[in-house]
């Protein structure tokens, strides 16, 4: 079960086990076809565009459709890769309007029966930390996690 918690004045940092090993949960990160399958949408929407990028300074692109003309989208870069370990990266919602930009660095470190994730988002001030943790992000990145967990059995 994902754990979120605030750390220092601007990060908040999501904590999980998986019983795939790093690698396979490595590659559901780093694989559009794979990241499309678990990636979260709200309801009545689906992920249409799924760029993650393959290698430092790439940019990313993954972009939503509710099939009515309306879309969001998350944009970014890459910044470092360490498979299957470590991977940097920015990135800003755009729903439409951007949202702030967040850093995101996703840690995999094997464990006896899988692996635990820890991904740390260091948001630009503590109100927008905030702004995240009072949204219902826990649950939508838990509801993505736990799709990856029974695609990965």
């Amino acid at each position: 079960m994902l754990v979120l918690s605030r750390d220092g004045d601007c990060a908040v940092v999501a904590t999980r086990d998986f019983a795939a090993s790093a690698e396979r949960v490595w590659q559901a990160h780093r694989d559009p076809a794979l990241l499309a399958r678990w990636m979260p949408a709200p309801e009545g929407w689906a992920l249409t565009t799924c760029d993650p990028g393959t290698c430092p300074g790439d940019l990313i692109l993954l972009e939503w459709s509710n099939g009515l003309g309306s879309r969001f989208a998350l944009t970014g870069a890459l910044l470092d890769l360490d498979p299957p370990h470590r991977m940097l990266h920015v990135e800003r919602l755009h729903l439409p309007d951007p949202g702030p930009e967040t850093v995101v660095e996703t840690l995999l470190t094997p464990t006896p029966g899988g692996c635990h994730l820890t991904l740390t988002l260091t948001l630009p001030d503590t109100a927008a930390r905030e702004a995240l943790m009072a949204g219902d992000t826990a649950q939508g990145m838990e509801t993505g996690y736990a799709t990856l967990d029974s695609l990965l059995d």
